[in-house]
């Protein structure tokens, strides 16, 4: 008897710790505009989430981001990065998050939103400019643009997509592979 409940005791402590909302290796994400979104940036290693949704996590070179993602997750296209521009479906704002500026899209019809922290490695060299923390945030898409790459980049007065040298650091917030579940 004692046995057994110890076993169910471990059981469900396990199950309890894997389902946090800070687990490295599991988000359940949040839908915007029919696009589910991570609801925290890829951290400084492969394949994990940071614990908080305001913090940076790892600044990638766009061919390293497009395989960044933890398994069930990839990096969004050009166009699922857009579904947060449509202003007739998300709202947007400049905000603050537990002292982070960033970004935060919400959900017209449901209410459930995502923030994207300010933060990027603005130089093809690689150098993460201490400067652009808090200041301006670079998010990479899996959509090629010739040479660059598209990414989302704002600061507190302008958002959109744009083009970005592949070698330019970015974050990464990942989106539900459909194909990965």
């Amino acid at each position: 008897m004692k046995k057994s409940f110890f076993s169910v005791a471990i059981l469900a402590t396990l199950l309890f710790a894997a389902c946090k909302n800070n687990d490295p290796l599991i988000d359940k994400g949040v839908v915007i505009n029919g696009v589910t979104w991570a609801t925290r940036n890829v951290g400084s290693t492969v394949g994990t989430f940071v614990d908080k949704p305001e913090n940076y996590g790892g600044y990638y070179k766009w061919q390293e981001a497009k395989t960044a993602c933890p398994s069930g997750w990839r990096l969004p296209t050009g166009d699922e990065l857009g579904t947060l521009l449509d202003t007739d479906k998300v709202s947007n704002k400049w905000t603050t998050l537990n002292g982070i500026n960033g970004y935060r899209f919400k959900d017209i019809a449901t209410g459930k939103n995502i923030f994207l922290p300010a933060g990027s490695r603005c130089s093809s060299d690689g150098v993460l400019f201490e400067t652009e923390i808090g200041i301006d945030g670079c998010y990479w898409s899996s959509s090629p643009l010739g040479d660059f790459a598209g990414h989302l980049y704002f600061f507190s007065e302008k958002l959109g997509l744009y083009a970005e040298s592949r070698a330019t650091g970015s974050s990464v917030r990942c989106v539900k592979s459909k194909f990965n579940p």
